[in-house]
């Protein structure tokens, strides 16, 4: 299985997108200031990208509802999450 995931800034909330990819069904999840809001399983290939819309639309929608992102975010994060990048773990 591999894993892709997509992280940004929305409203200055945390949203995180990650989608789990096996042989013949995905995974998508997503996630606002750490916080799951989507969680789909048995997601069929040719389904996954209106699914992976849908997922960061529901985010957007959350984040707007959420806590910005804290003050001890600095603003190069800040920016590299509102580009897209992913934090390396």
């Amino acid at each position: 299985m591999e894993v892709y995931t997509k992280s940004f800034l929305h409203h200055e909330v945390l949203c995180e997108l990650s989608v789990e990819v096996a042989e013949n069904e995905c995974r998508v999840l997503a996630f606002v200031n750490g916080i799951p809001v989507y969680d789909t399983k048995q997601v069929q290939p040719l389904e996954l990208e209106g699914v992976l819309l849908t997922a960061e639309q529901i985010t957007r929608q959350e984040a707007e509802k959420a806590q910005p992102v804290s003050d001890g975010v600095t603003s190069v994060v800040k920016m590299l999450l509102r580009l897209g990048y992913t934090k390396s773990v």
